[in-house]
């Protein structure tokens, strides 16, 4: 018997293993999975009203504000890279969504990114914004409702974006690539 120790190796999953698995019905239809540097992460998180209110005051408001010229896609996976698929709140990408009837949005389609964040804002911040700026995504947003701001970052360089910013709840925003479509989410208060 060897006296050599043996550690184990981790196995990442890629894209396509994972569209392979779902496929093949290894995955319950109830659970909730984003596929993150090669790991199966379930979201646990229970949706609380204020987190499922900004998820539909965005919903709407970014419908209606970006009308046909991006698709607001909300809660679906975007792949972005072979070991990357996960599913953010929102991403908004290049219209017409007809281009995603085949495939889930690419890197190169998405236009931003925004995250609500409670529970999970700890993971979305530390571990999903450095996939996004790896990613090219041009801009990101973390709705914390934890500290009641929006982590707004831009201009990605490597794992990291070159400006970030915080804004309190109550200043108005835009996206970059649509000036025109301010948010206050402060308003979803109002509804």
């Amino acid at each position: 018997m060897s006296d050599m120790a043996i550690s184990p190796a981790r196995h990442r999953i890629t894209t396509d293993e994972y569209h392979r698995m779902a496929d093949a019905g290894i995955f319950a239809p109830d659970v909730r999975l984003e596929l993150i540097d090669g790991d199966l992460i379930e979201s646990r998180v229970t949706m609380k009203p204020p987190h499922a209110a900004v998820v539909q005051f965005l919903t709407r408001t970014l419908t209606v504000g970006l009308g046909d010229r991006a698709v607001v896609r909300c809660r679906l996976p975007v792949t972005l890279g072979d070991l990357w698929e996960p599913e953010p709140d929102f991403a908004i990408v290049r219209a017409p969504g007809t281009l995603y009837c085949a495939r889930h949005p690419a890197a190169g389609d998405v236009l931003a990114i925004i995250e609500v964040a409670d529970a999970s804002r700890d993971f979305d911040v530390g571990r999903k914004v450095p996939i996004y700026a790896r990613s090219g995504i041009p801009e990101t947003w973390i709705v914390d409702l934890i500290d009641s701001c929006i982590r707004i970052f831009r201009d990605p360089q490597g794992a990291t974006y070159a400006d970030a910013t915080a804004a309190p709840m109550t200043a108005p925003v835009s996206l970059q690539s649509f000036a025109d479509v301010t948010l206050r989410i402060r308003d979803v208060q109002a509804e």
